[in-house]
């Protein structure tokens, strides 16, 4: 549990600070504009931008990519291959690491719920099974000691 809410709050920072970074740069490119600058500079500052935001998507991505891949090794669930290109995509901004693509991410999370809900369905028959004993017990003994 404590795990999951440091992957919420690192997720909510990294978002935020994307908007941070994305408020900025609309910021300086319109004080550029204003101040009639040549097109180079204004062209120059979008295309910082663009690259900004780009990094902090792929940062985002890592984030997401790191916490699902390990959530499916600790429960022995298998992760796609890295050469299906459907699955998986390279980071071109920050390094060589590689990053699922929405639909690796939607694939990966769907064998992860699929597996919490084989767990929890164990967990329902234990539990009635639990309480079925209990009850023919309580049952017994009302019998034994009337």
């Amino acid at each position: 549990m404590i795990s999951y809410i440091k992957y919420r709050l690192r997720l909510r920072s990294l978002y935020r600070q994307r908007g941070r970074i994305y408020s900025a740069y609309v910021a300086n490119i319109r004080a550029a504009k204003g101040k009639k600058s040549p097109q180079d500079e204004i062209d120059a500052l979008e295309s910082e931008a663009r690259f900004e935001d780009d990094m902090a998507n792929e940062e985002i991505s890592i984030h997401i990519t790191n916490r699902l891949v390990a959530k499916a090794g600790q429960r022995f669930i298998p992760i796609p291959p890295y050469d299906d290109d459907k699955m998986w995509n390279k980071c071109e901004i920050i390094g060589t690491q590689h990053i699922l693509t929405n639909m690796g991410i939607s694939h990966l999370r769907s064998l992860l719920r699929n597996d919490a809900k084989e767990n929890a369905e164990l967990l329902v028959m234990i539990v009635s099974a639990l309480t079925g004993i209990i009850g023919t017990c309580t049952g017994l003994l009302a019998v034994i000691f009337k």
